[in-house]
């Protein structure tokens, strides 16, 4: 029987180390309501108002929530699986095989978690940490949520063992030994810095195929002259505009960026309806030929809400979407305005294609940083493992950043850890402190 089946049969446990605590984190993803919503009872309730009065003691910025850093022992191997069930569930033979993997999950003597509390004045709650793999996230809302009695209490032994982690971290903010620890013993793996391109290219050269995207060496010569000819933002206004001319730049866009879903034989409109979001608010019903229906339709009074995604040409996620807009300036202007750093063949191939045709300028976003892609310059953000990698810009202020990997990306490559961690430029941790007062508390 695996530690996690033991789990679901005995709900308390003494956890004594991070195998354990990590089951307990993915247990925090059951016994929820329909809504997502975890099921909590009073007890747990209480414990989650014990962390935040913990929490409440730490420091931070009004953009931010109080987070920290907790500390737990890997602990002897047969607190992960025992050599018995590591034989039955994971078909090891040897002892090499099996200390082998233990090692894999847990490499490190010591794991580190990201704690974070979130509250609001109306009484929500939320408690999230992360171990770099996996999320755990449970909160309460007295508004919406409801408190259960006479139920089993599936978090109460990881809100107990959280809270006296957290306690123990707050401690070490009160006598001056967090900060100092936090420099010196967190993995590089959680920290962020940068690495240049060319150094990432050197070391693992398949990132220049990645960055080219596919692109031919002729694709990259005419965006970088056409991104050296494009006009500023504000310089590439338009006086005359119809939405048959956006369906038409559309059309063209598509014929060279979308080729496996192109067809010839549909009309203008009814491809970008296939091939875009589609949810364009009425766009592609007002008369196409009319500059002053478009006009009438940014003004709102011919738009037919049903989605608000006009412009996404190519769809993706939040990030990972090209968005062809059409807007207007305050001087009745319009203005062609290309997005999609992270569908790199498909905005390239659509904005050259644009400048090719050559009757209206257009201006794409992150220009000067798509072509560093291509030119190897630049710089890649390191960011750390609990951090997703499509939102790093805020994480690099005084750079244009754009592209990110984690340090555990390049450990599939048998790379010289040393050369690797001594060619990234390191940020420092920001430092966590307690709020005026409560060093006495």
């Amino acid at each position: 029987m695996t530690y996690g089946e033991k789990l679901n049969e005995q709900m308390t446990n003494t956890i004594t180390c991070a195998p354990e605590y990590d089951q307990l984190i993915l247990r925090t993803g059951v016994n929820r309501q329909p809504n997502g919503t975890p099921v909590l009872t009073s007890q747990e309730v209480d414990l989650l108002r014990e962390l935040q009065q913990i929490f409440d003691k730490i420091d931070h910025d009004q953009n931010s929530n109080p987070c920290v850093w907790i500390v737990i022992p890997r602990g002897p191997i047969e607190n992960w699986e025992t050599w018995e069930d590591a034989q039955e569930y994971d078909e090891i033979k040897t002892r090499d095989e099996y200390e082998d993997l233990w090692e894999y999950y847990y490499p490190d003597d010591n794991c580190w978690y990201h704690c974070a509390f979130s509250t609001t004045e109306e009484g929500y709650m939320a408690f999230l940490v992360n171990n770099g793999r996996d999320t755990a996230f449970l909160r309460f809302d007295p508004r919406e949520d409801k408190v259960y009695e006479n139920v089993e209490s599936y978090y109460i032994e990881y809100l107990r063992y959280s809270l006296d982690r957290v306690e123990e971290t707050v401690r070490k903010l009160k006598d001056g030994t967090y900060n100092s620890d936090i420099e010196k013993k967190l993995p590089f793996k959680y920290r962020t810095g940068t690495m240049p391109r060319e150094m990432l290219w050197k070391l693992v050269p398949e990132f220049c195929e990645y960055d080219r995207d596919g692109l031919s060496e002729e694709e990259i010569a005419d965006f970088e002259k056409n991104t050296a000819n494009m006009l500023s933002e504000d310089e590439n206004a338009i006086p005359h505009f119809t939405s048959r001319e956006f369906f038409r730049l559309c059309r063209l866009g598509y014929r060279e960026a979308y080729p496996e879903r192109y067809d010839s034989f549909m009309n203008d409109v009814d491809l970008y309806r296939r091939l875009s979001d589609s949810r364009d608010d009425g766009l592609s019903k007002i008369r196409s030929d009319s500059e002053e229906e478009l006009r009438r339709w940014f003004s709102g009074e011919l738009q037919e809400f049903n989605g608000s995604h006009p412009w996404e040409v190519i769809p993706g996620g939040n990030a990972t979407h090209v968005s062809f807009d059409v807007y207007l300036d305050k001087n009745g202007k319009f203005h062609l305005f290309l997005n999609g750093k992270y569908r790199t063949h498909e905005v390239v191939r659509f904005f050259n294609t644009i400048c090719r045709e050559g009757t209206y300028p257009v201006y794409l976003a992150d220009a000067a940083e798509i072509l560093e892609r291509f030119k190897g310059t630049g710089l890649y953000g390191i960011v750390p493992d609990q951090v997703p990698l499509t939102y790093v810009r805020d994480r690099f202020p005084e750079r244009e950043i754009i592209d990110a990997i984690h340090l555990s990306d390049l450990e599939d490559y048998n790379l010289d850890s040393e050369e690797v961690i001594s060619s990234i430029s390191w940020y420092k941790e920001k430092e966590v402190n307690l709020k005026q007062g409560s060093k006495k508390r």
